[in-house]
């Protein structure tokens, strides 16, 4: 059935006859070369499915091209040919093919517009500005007679029969609709008095002095193998030409044109090579011409070889405007290194040429083959690259110390993903050359040149991919002195920018007095050392209110980074950057981390969104988060509430009740407490592995130390010392005095243990002071410090 389908065309209508009796959406049959559907499609967002025909009287007489392949020949009050003009129209499926014989030009009855015909159905290869599936595209050329004019154009259109709209069908001779919309209009249009259409002429400013100013805005400019024609060299003696103010702009001889203020004399040569097609492009602003030719300039004393060389050149004729010219010039050795200067003008639909005597330019024949192939790789170095890196150096064969000196200019061209590098620069070489394109070494006798190419974004090409483009070396008149296949990849970086690991030197621990807030970098060994501080401590504030922190600081080198995770483990992030951690007891009672140390490349990777970081954790000895005490000394950080910041804060108001009874009479004593740290920060402390004592006289020439029992906390939330009671038995007792200045001197040690092993050890020397009241039986025992 599936070949009968093919090859049946009858059937094949029948089938997709049918198919329009199908509610839409439910089914989509498609055969083989079947069109099934076709709409208009707008070549820009302000463009319409009018189609103009232009029917304007020539002003002169005159056969525009010569002997050109489609000259065009105007005479004086007529129409020169019969008008033409299009519309882009899609089929579906993508793949069939749309041909003249499938199509018609219909009103709504279904009925033949008459007059207008279909002249040709091509391949449409123009850009589509708006968003549409650039797939099934096709131009239908319409055609009108000269001998038709807007009268009779008008007749298909009458206003008593409403059909002022026509719509194409792509399936003629069918019983089945395959239609575009009713959205086609005809006109014919016999003169410019329209504004939005006028002849275009390349003239002098009238009554201005800007030589480079044309009249009504349409410069006669166009390109030729991309390059816009006024950067190339004209190939004349003198500045181009264009017409004086106001006209005459017609073709009859002796109407000359002004000498315009662009000379183009020291433009360089387009360079070419045989059986290589170049297009010719005419700027948008030529769009209301009618035609342009192309052809190449004679050359005196040409030798009979020579010419026959120059009628074998393809390409030279007359075009429509918006058909691209292609010119191919076969290969033949009378032309080798050779420059040959080409024309190109255009005329209006009345006759009148855009410009007197045309627009010209001047190529030089490029004969040099493909040499090496040079393999460049792209060479990143640091985050800084990913606004453009370097490629690594390669040795090019032609630049010797004997041949360098020929060189005067580069091309560089490689094809990367919908983009293109290039870079082309005039070079001089003596010592070298170095610009923001390129790198070249300078030749010596035994060794050749080396190129790296600079600023190419890394963005624009995948990982791993070899391009391939043309490097060309070019000498006087721009002529190809040696041309090298170049291949580009780019390779990502896996380690890091230099041989250091991006440590700078840290500060010591003696130096975290302020906040504590520092990092220790060993930079020879590689190890890191995040030492602990607290920050956002206000005076007499909770400690239970702190947050304990790492912060980095300039611990790492530009694009380097350390980030440190795990339970109790936050980052501090400032500017989207993170410059440390902040830790909390869940941190200490884990007791461990996970570190990650990267370097950043930036956003190298293919699209520029994504960044590339390399692991470099290996590469470091250690790292390692100090203990709490380590990096905070509770004696001289800061004050706050239970704890003290400088020796005269500190103040252990231990009290020892001295009392008389029948039993033990004045070797009696009883104990007090102390607070000396409060419960959040003692939640960080080992309470069995820290230590305190105290010395006590027991006689007037003895001590005894005596242990001191870390008691817990009470309700002001501070950590409490205390004496144990058969600590005190047989302590001297101190002599009741009037006299509340007798004193005696007790040492006082304590050593503090944080949970990671961090010690903190604190050494007093405590004053006794003895006081009584009235009452004999009690006296009052306070330590208080002196200076350590």
């Amino acid at each position: 059935m599936a070949k009968a389908l093919e090859t049946n065309d009858a059937f094949k209508a029948a089938i997709a006859a049918e198919i329009g009796k199908i509610a839409p959406g439910l089914i989509t049959l498609q055969v083989k070369g079947l069109i099934t559907g076709i709409e208009l499609i707008k070549t820009n967002d302000g463009a319409t499915f009018g189609v103009d025909f232009y029917q304007i009287p020539s002003e002169n007489t005159h056969k525009f091209g010569g002997t050109l392949p489609g000259a065009i020949a105007f005479n004086v009050d007529e129409v020169a040919e019969d008008a033409i003009a299009s519309v882009v129209v899609r089929v579906t499926p993508a793949t069939a093919e749309l041909a003249i014989g499938d199509l018609a030009v219909v009103n709504s009855k279904g009925e033949e517009a008459a007059y207008v015909k279909i002249n040709e159905v091509k391949k449409y290869n123009g850009s589509i500005t708006r968003a549409t599936t650039a797939t099934g595209l096709y131009e239908v050329v319409f055609g009108l007679s000269k001998d038709v004019d807007g009268t009779k154009l008008a007749e298909i259109a009458k206003a008593e029969a409403g059909y002022t709209a026509f719509a194409l069908t792509a399936a003629k001779d069918e019983v089945r609709n395959v239609l575009t919309g009713f959205d086609i209009t005809f006109e014919v249009k016999t003169n410019f008095d329209d504004p939005s259409f006028l002849a275009v002429y390349d003239e002098k400013e009238n009554g201005g002095s800007n030589p480079d100013f044309f009249g009504n805005g349409k410069a006669f400019i166009f390109t030729v193998a991309g390059k816009p024609v006024n950067d190339l060299n004209s190939g004349l003696t003198t500045a181009d030409m264009i017409w004086p103010s106001s006209g005459p702009y017609t073709a009859i001889a002796g109407n000359t044109g002004v000498l315009s203020g662009l000379d183009r004399q020291a433009k360089p040569n387009l360079p070419v090579q045989f059986d290589t097609p170049f297009d010719i492009v005419l700027d948008k602003g030529l769009s209301n011409a009618y035609a342009y030719y192309v052809n190449i300039v004679p050359v005196l004393g040409a030798t009979t070889t020579e010419s026959d060389a120059y009628k074998k050149i393809s390409g030279l004729k007359v075009y429509r405007v918006g058909e691209t010219a292609s010119i191919t010039i076969p290969s033949a050795n009378v032309l080798e290194e050779k420059t040959l200067v080409f024309e190109v003008n255009a005329v209006n639909y009345d006759g009148t040429l855009v410009d007197p005597d045309g627009k010209t330019f001047r190529v030089i024949i490029d004969t040099a083959a493909p040499g090496t192939t040079l393999n460049f790789v792209s060479d990143i170095k640091s985050a800084d690259d990913a606004d453009g890196f370097s490629t690594t150096e390669v040795a090019i064969p032609f630049l010797t110390s004997a041949n360098s000196s020929k060189v005067k200019s580069y091309e560089l061209s490689i094809p990367v993903e919908g983009t293109t590098i290039e870079s082309s620069e005039d070079i001089t070489l003596g010592s070298g050359f170095i610009s923001t394109k390129i790198e070249i070494t300078a030749p010596t006798p035994s060794n050749v040149s080396k190129i790296l190419f600079k600023g190419i974004l890394p963005k624009n090409l995948k990982e791993d991919v070899p391009y391939t483009g043309t490097l060309t070396l070019r000498g006087a008149n721009q002529l190809a002195l040696a041309i090298y296949t170049v291949k580009l990849t780019k390779i990502l970086p896996t380690g890091a920018p230099s041989t250091g690991l991006g440590l700078n030197n840290g500060t010591t621990a003696g130096d975290n007095i302020a906040d504590g807030s520092y990092t220790i970098a060993d930079k020879a060994n590689g190890k890191i050392v995040l030492v602990p501080g607290i920050t956002g401590i206000e005076d007499n504030e909770p400690l239970n209110k702190v947050s304990y922190t790492y912060q980095y600081g300039s611990l790492f080198e530009d694009g380097y980074t350390l980030s440190v995770s795990g339970a109790g483990i936050t980052d501090i992030v400032k500017n989207k950057e993170v410059t440390g951690v902040y830790l909390n007891q869940d941190y200490y009672k884990a007791g461990t981390f996970t570190a990650k140390y990267e370097y950043n490349y930036g956003k190298i990777l293919f699209g520029g969104k994504e960044e590339h970081k390399v692991d470099l954790t290996s590469k470091l000895k250690s790292v390692r988060i100090a203990s709490l005490l380590e990096g905070y000394d509770p004696t001289v950080s800061f004050t706050a509430v239970g704890a003290f910041s400088t020796t005269s804060d500190l103040t252990l108001a231990l009290k020892l009740v001295l009392k008389e009874n029948a039993v033990n009479g004045k070797d009696s004593w009883t104990t007090g407490t102390v607070g000396l740290l409060q419960a959040d920060y003692a939640n960080y402390i080992d309470l069995t592995a820290s230590k305190a004592y105290v010395r006590l006289n027991t006689g007037p020439a003895t001590t005894k130390d005596v242990d001191l029992v870390l008691a817990g906390y009470n309700s002001d939330e501070q950590l409490l010392i205390k004496i144990p009671q058969e600590a005190l038995a047989g302590l001297e007792a101190p002599a009741i005095s009037s006299d509340p200045a007798v004193t005696r001197s007790y040492g006082l040690s304590i050593t503090l243990v944080d949970k990671l092993g961090g010690t903190l050890e604190i050494i007093k020397t405590a004053v006794l002071k003895l006081s009584y009241d009235i009452d004999p039986v009690v006296a009052v025992v306070t330590f208080d410090p002196e200076d350590i």
